[in-house]
């Protein structure tokens, strides 16, 4: 016998031969204490090993009424005996090939596990159906993992039929669905293929379920997403919608460009779907693949650009996905040489006539990555359009990527399109730059990572007090809504400084949120202030107590100080 090897002849493991002595153990009937009775086949068995591996069976026979406890002999009902002999195979021996069973074999298998408390079994029984998962058996074990209560399968069978709904509507594991399974399965908005297809697949399983009232599953269909042609010689036709409701149809459609409907689209999770191998194309005075990117880029050499024009509400860069996906995130990045601060917006279709904008920093000055959050939406047509930039009439997108994710880095939340992040967004890989102050830290001012390393010589930011210009002045990639940041006043001999910070969107309009100017402040500085709309931050040093230089060693916001190390601002 092979036995199990460890690495070290000092350890010893004989995991298969002592399975191999149960299930002998189990064949040979000795020292049986119990028989179990399914479907008048009779089962000898060992109670102590039963409730050693069933909470089920350790509660009937040790901690249950004192007639299962003196009883030689139970009866179980509801399962198969077939099931349960597999069942007592694993149970003394630890293993089974699933591979040997019929799908109808292994569910009922999974039944018996679910129902006596095999937990592991259960759990290996669904991966392995998972991993078998077709178009023709994927609703049988939906409404399985559904009957048994095991999401996790049940997401699964979700996921496979959003892939391949037409395969699950053709099976006939769909005709035997129950109406909750049903209403689970085409409500998602992931579930995507033609409309009408779902709408003949639905009027089938009515005909096949006539106990079950039409008006409990009609409302899962999206009878705006059907086209006029089919919706009065398909859908009239069959006489489960009412004509009035199907006229009412179609004039929203024809008259109003009706956008209330939620659309259908293709779910994939944490893949960039705005990629040329995956079908997306740009349309662009410069085109490329959009999710494309050159170290040397510049104003010629993006992925597009267009010239802006504030009377052209349908120009911009126009990116086109290979069909329609359901998306959450937009990852971007905007020409960012020689310091320019862009604004724009991005709006969002499926048809490339009705739009919807789901992106506005038409207000707010933005550069470099730009990372968007908003509610997961159906796609094909992003259009981002330019609507101000400080250098030139030219908005430039250098590259482009759309997901759908879980939320690829920390956010607390987003309100009105800006994000309320929870981790340091004042980081250069976020898109946040020093565009004013005299920058001798070696880029370690806005690293997102405090190093001790600074001196008089170098590790730090400064300004000339009352200087022209004035000031410390960092620019975020992207505007957030910020109530904190943390900074580092230089703090290498007994020297005091006074200053004042402040906010601003544009780096017109500034709002003071710190006044500091009156204040003896040392060390770290940690502001607290109520939640507004942040894109810059400008520190200005009104006193040193030595010389006319003000200096910060390090900046981060939000603040990530801990309430056991922080030396407030007051």
């Amino acid at each position: 016998m092979c036995e199990i090897s460890t690495g070290s002849v000092s350890e010893i493991c004989h995991i298969r031969s002592l399975a191999d002595d149960l299930k002998n153990l189990m064949d040979s009937g000795e020292f049986t204490d119990i028989t179990i009775v399914v479907e008048e086949h009779r089962f000898s068995c060992h109670k102590a090993i039963l409730a050693c591996r069933s909470n089920y069976f350790k509660a009937l026979f040790f901690n249950g009424m004192k007639e299962s406890q003196s009883s030689s002999e139970i009866r179980l009902h509801g399962i198969k005996s077939q099931a349960f002999d597999r069942l007592l195979t694993y149970t003394y021996s630890g293993g089974l090939d699933l591979v040997l069973f019929s799908q109808d074999e292994i569910i009922d298998l999974l039944a018996v596990a679910h129902q006596y408390c095999f937990e592991l079994l259960q759990e290996a029984i669904c991966k392995y159906l998972a991993s078998i998962l077709n178009g023709k058996n994927a609703c049988d074990i939906f409404e399985i993992a559904g009957l048994y209560e095991i999401p996790s399968l049940r997401q699964q069978c979700l996921q496979f039929a959003d892939a391949n709904a037409e395969d699950v509507l053709k099976s006939d594991g769909f005709l035997t669905l129950s109406k909750s399974s049903l209403v689970d399965l085409l409500s998602r908005d992931s579930f995507f293929t033609q409309e009408i297809v779902i709408f003949n697949s639905v009027a089938q399983w009515l005909n096949a379920n006539p106990e079950i009232d039409k008006e409990d599953v009609i409302p899962c269909i999206r009878l705006h997403l059907i086209n006029r042609r089919d919706l009065l010689l398909v859908v009239r036709e069959t006489k489960l919608i009412s004509p009035e409701i199907i006229l009412d149809t179609i004039q929203d459609i024809d008259v109003n460009n009706y956008l209330e409907s939620t659309p259908r689209g293709y779910s994939v999770q944490d893949n960039n779907v705005a990629a040329k191998s995956l079908g997306a194309t740009i349309l662009a005075e410069n085109q490329r693949d959009p999710s494309e990117i050159s170290i040397s880029y510049d104003w010629q050499n993006g992925i597009g650009y267009h010239d802006i024009d504030l009377k052209d509400d349908h120009g911009g860069v126009l990116i086109t996905l290979g069909r329609e996906y359901i998306v959450n995130m937009i990852r971007m990045l905007l020409m960012d040489k020689e310091s320019p601060s862009n604004s724009y917006y991005i709006k969002v279709s499926t048809d490339n006539i009705n739009w919807k904008e789901i992106i506005d920093y038409r207000g707010y000055y933005c550069r470099s990555w730009q990372h968007l959050m908003f509610h997961p939406t159906v796609v094909r047509y992003i259009r981002v359009i330019g609507s101000r930039n400080i250098i030139n009439r030219r908005f430039c997108v250098m590259s482009f990527e759309c997901y759908l994710n879980k939320l690829s880095w920390p956010i607390r939340e987003y309100m009105n399109g800006l994000m309320v992040p929870n981790t340091n967004i004042a980081v250069h890989d976020k898109g946040a730059a020093l565009i004013q102050g005299v920058n001798r830290s070696n880029n370690k001012f806005l690293s997102g990572a405090f190093s001790e390393d600074y001196d008089w010589d170098c590790g730090y930011v400064c300004h000339q007090i009352n200087g022209c210009p004035c000031g410390i002045v960092i620019q975020l990639g992207q505007p957030y809504l910020i109530n904190s940041l943390r900074f580092l006043l230089w703090d290498l001999d007994d020297r005091w400084y006074s200053y004042y910070v402040e906010i601003s969107v544009n780096q017109e309009d500034w709002i003071r949120i710190k006044d500091q100017k009156g204040s003896q402040c040392r060390s770290w500085q940690e502001l607290q202030f109520d939640t507004k709309p942040v894109s810059f931050i400008k520190i200005v040093g009104t006193k040193n107590s030595v010389n006319d230089v003000f200096h910060c060693t390090y900046f981060e916001c939000p603040s990530q100080a801990s309430n056991n190390n922080i030396t407030n601002a007051d």
